[in-house]
């Protein structure tokens, strides 16, 4: 089972979720829809049925395999290739032998990382050179999504990538930072905050920015934010990826990992074998 911390880090995370898709841009432009089964919480965004982080089924576990074809079903009647997210406190052989059973292979492997935050000692805002960090308003577009953006180089991308994206930066949901490098946009940041926990995200920093210090200014910064409200941050990352790095220079630490299950597809095998 899942560890209390791993508990609280998921609830958090599978809140953001939830209101991402409960925006109006995501439920009317993209048909975003959530459904639960048990523990687990399923989004599907059919107009991105191409990618998989928005389209798959969180925290499935051993007591949830009786709703595994209401899960199956839920995707594939808006067309999209079922995605299954095992947490590493939820694995076993049972579960794994009966999703391979089932056609699935385990793939991408993510992990959820956690930083207790202690309000006596809360975490100061580090003056790096060059850079500063600033919260916007939340009326304030000019440069955060623009900046956004470009940091995930999608200003070119199909519209509903963006219009997702500036879902899950909604200015009513997420708190939202802009790292400056000598006064121009160089990063942006949210933070979801609750009293429950706090979630750095999503960042982004513009290519030709990169070196300079600003994730690690604009984590400094959300963190002693975060620590006014609440004693956890958290936040996910692809595994062993520069990203881990750096947040645990900045004392995050692994909660747990996730696995995503795919079916099997000839395609796929091809594709792996080339």
């Amino acid at each position: 089972m899942l560890s209390d911390i791993a508990r609280r880090a998921e609830d958090l995370i599978t809140s953001k979720l939830s209101l991402d898709a409960a925006t109006p841009a995501a439920r009317q432009s993209l048909d975003a829809e959530t459904a639960c089964w048990g523990r687990t919480v399923a989004l599907r965004v059919p107009a991105l049925r191409e990618l998989p982080f928005y389209n798959k089924a969180r925290g499935f576990n051993e007591d949830d395999l009786p709703y595994l074809d209401a899960i199956f079903a839920f995707f594939t009647e808006a067309g999209i290739e079922p995605t299954l997210e095992v947490w590493a406190g939820d694995a076993g052989d049972r579960l794994g032998a009966a999703l391979a059973l089932r056609g699935l292979y385990a793939g991408t492997v993510t992990a959820t990382l956690h930083r207790h935050l202690d309000s006596d000692s809360r975490p100061p805002v580090v003056a790096h050179d060059s850079v500063t960090v600033d919260e916007l308003d939340p009326s304030d577009d000019t440069d955060y999504l623009t900046t956004l953006l470009g940091g995930y180089e999608l200003t070119s991308a199909p519209s509903e990538r963006r219009t997702m994206l500036r879902a899950e930066h909604d200015p009513t949901t997420v708190r939202r930072y802009l790292a400056r490098v000598n006064g121009h946009p160089a990063a942006a940041a949210s933070l979801y905050v609750t009293p429950t926990g706090a979630l750095l995200s999503g960042a982004a920093t513009l290519p030709q920015y990169r070196r300079h210090g600003c994730q690690s200014a604009l984590i400094t910064h959300r963190l002693a934010d975060a620590a006014k409200v609440t004693d956890l941050a958290v936040v996910t990352v692809a595994y062993g990826s520069p990203s881990q790095l750096n947040l645990e220079r900045a004392g995050f630490r692994i909660t747990h990992t996730r696995t995503t299950w795919r079916p099997i597809r000839y395609k796929s095998i091809a594709d792996a074998a080339s």
